[in-house]
């Protein structure tokens, strides 16, 4: 690339615009750790002024809503049958049979191998 095409390129970017000046610090905007344990914060729902409108439910609107199903009630024997059922039955292992491949050449069994293993 020649360098008259990059600075054809650089001409038609836009200028650096200057960057601000960070704000200065002030010594009141200080704060001093034991300012800050002293003051008592409010948490948000502790007091009902500090939840936004319309956050909980209206009684008439409670009444409106159908009543909750009740949940199934199961005794802890049945339960345990449930969980330990499959544990109770034993199940066998299909049978699969591998296909035997057979080879064209015997493998052949080196006397070396065999000598040194008998000692």
């Amino acid at each position: 690339m020649s360098l008259d095409a990059l600075g054809a390129l650089c001409d038609t970017l836009p200028k650096d615009a200057p960057k601000p000046e960070p704000p200065k610090v002030r010594p009141q905007d200080i704060v001093s750790e034991g300012k800050v344990k002293s003051e008592k914060g409010v948490r948000v729902g502790e007091r009902e002024d500090t939840l936004p409108p319309d956050y909980r439910f209206k009684e008439e609107d409670l009444k409106k809503l159908p009543p909750p199903k009740p949940e199934p009630k199961m005794d802890a024997d049945d339960a345990l049958d449930i969980l330990s059922g499959d544990f109770s039955t034993a199940s066998t292992a299909p049978a699969v049979q591998a296909p035997v491949c057979s080879s064209a050449a015997p493998v052949q069994v080196s006397s070396v191998l065999i000598s040194d293993t008998t000692v």
